[in-house]
């Protein structure tokens, strides 16, 4: 391994890796092209609906103070001592 890691201009490390993560999944352990596994997918998605949601809170917690925060910089910025 260590010749192929020279003659490939890689070190060790970065070869034994790759052969590892190859191992672990081998359809999908060099997605190229844009290609994530479907976890990554998965997490994506799951950051953006955070995202979202947050976002839809911090609305409701305005709509609940009386206050117009959505003109606002900062949404923080409308909440009152009960909130």
């Amino acid at each position: 391994m260590a010749q192929a890691a020279r003659d490939l201009d890689l070190h060790g490390t970065v070869l034994r890796r790759w052969i590892h993560e190859f191992g672990d999944s081998p359809d999908g352990a060099f997605p190229g092209k844009g290609l994530m596994q479907p976890e990554a997918v998965e997490v994506q998605r799951l950051r953006r609906e955070i995202v979202k949601l947050k976002a839809e809170r911090d609305i409701l917690k305005c709509a609940g103070s009386g206050m117009t925060c959505w003109q606002k910089a900062l949404p923080a910025a409308c909440t009152r001592s009960n909130a």
